[in-house]
C-alpha cells in the first residue's frame, strides 16, 4: 500500500495548474483543490507542500471498508485480482480505507485490498482510485490517469523494504532510503508483478548478506509492517534532505518551462523548509 500517496502527487503538476482548481476552502491557508491554489503559483506550490506534510506522518489512521466506500470502484478490477492472487498462493486479509491519506487528499479515494503469501514472505494490495468533483471530470477526459494499483511487499530483517508495482510512470516521486522500488508498465500481470518481485527480492537480499524476507501472517502484521513503512517514508518526506521541488519537476515530467511553474516550486521549496525549521525549533 506504499504508493498510493505517490500517484495522488500526479495532481501537483505545474505543467497543468488547472487539476488544482476545485472549490474548497480552509481556514488555514491553500490547499490543493482550492481556487486560490489553482490560480496563484505561489499558493499553489504552498498547498503542494502543505498536503505532502499531512499525508506523510508517521503513522496513518486506517478504518474497515463499509459498502458504501465501494460506490464508484471498479469492484471487477478488485475480484479479479483476488482471484489471480488466490491462485498464486496469496490469502485476502481485508479491507480497508487509509483515513490519513484520505483528509489530506480529500480529492480522492480508495479502497485497499490486502494479502500474504503463504510463507509470509510477501504481501500484496491491490486498489482502483476514484477521483471526485473537478478531479473526477479530468479523470473522465482522460487528463488525470485512471489508477488501478497492484503492488507486492516485502519487508527485510535488517528493516528495509522491496517493492514492485504496475506504476511506471503513475508514481513519481523520489526514491526513500531504506524503501526499493521497482515499476512495471500499468497494465502488467499478476504473474509479470509477482514473478518481478521474487526477483527483486533475491536481489535485495543476496546485496544484504544475512537478512532474510520477515514473516507476515495475520492482517494486524500486515498492518504494523505498513505503519514501520510509512515511519520511513515520514521522516525522509520531513527532513532537509526531501527536495519537494524535484519531485513535482518529476511529476511534470521535465524542467520547469514557465515563470509560473518556477514560482509554484520555488513557493514549495521555500514552504518545505519552513516546516522542517518549524519542527526543529518545536523538539
Amino acid at each position: 500500500m506504499s504508493v498510493w500517496h505517490g500517484q495522488s502527487n500526479q495532481l501537483a503538476r505545474p505543467d497543468q495548474p488547472l487539476t488544482l482548481a476545485r472549490m474548497s476552502t480552509s481556514d488555514d491557508g491553500p490547499k490543493v483543490g482550492s481556487l486560490r491554489a489553482a490560480f496563484d503559483p505561489a499558493a499553489g506550490g504552498e498547498a503542494i507542500a502543505r498536503m505532502i506534510d499531512e499525508a506523510y506522518v508517521e503513522r496513518h489512521e486506517y478504518r474497515n471498508a463499509t459498502p458504501e466506500d465501494w460506490t464508484g470502484l471498479d469492484e471487477k478490477f478488485y475480484r479479479r485480482t483476488t482471484e489471480q492472487l488466490a491462485k498464486a498462493g496469496f490469502r485476502e486479509l481485508g479491507n480497508v480505507v487509509d483515513e490519513t491519506t484520505e483528509r489530506a487528499m480529500s480529492f480522492a479515494h480508495t479502497v485497499l485490498r490486502g494479502f500474504v503469501n503463504g510463507e509470509g514472505t510477501a504481501t500484496a494490495a491491490c486498489y482502483h482510485v476514484r477521483f471526485k468533483g473537478f478531479f473526477r471530470l479530468l479523470q473522465l477526459l482522460f487528463i488525470l490517469p485512471r489508477l488501478r494499483t497492484i503492488e507486492f511487499e516485502s519487508e527485510l530483517t535488517d528493516g528495509t523494504f522491496v517493492c514492485t508495482t504496475n506504476t511506471l510512470k503513475l508514481d513519481t516521486t523520489l526514491p526513500v532510503p531504506g524503501i526499493e522500488k521497482r515499476q512495471l508498465h500499468k497494465k502488467s500481470s499478476v504473474e509479470e508483478l509477482l514473478a518481478a518481485h521474487r526477483v527483486h527480492l533475491r536481489d535485495a537480499i543476496a546485496a544484504r548478506p544475512g537478512t532474510s524476507a520477515k514473516r507476515i501472517r495475520t492482517f494486524a502484521e500486515a498492518m504494523e509492517m505498513q505503519h514501520r513503512m510509512q515511519a520511513i517514508k515520514s521522516a525522509f518526506k520531513k527532513s532537509a534532505q526531501y527536495d519537494i521541488g524535484a519531485e513535482i519537476t518529476a511529476s511534470a515530467g521535465g524542467v520547469p518551462k514557465t515563470s509560473e511553474q518556477r514560482q509554484m516550486i520555488a513557493s514549495a521549496r521555500a514552504a518545505h523548509r519552513q516546516n522542517v525549521a518549524d519542527r526543529e525549533e518545536g523538539e
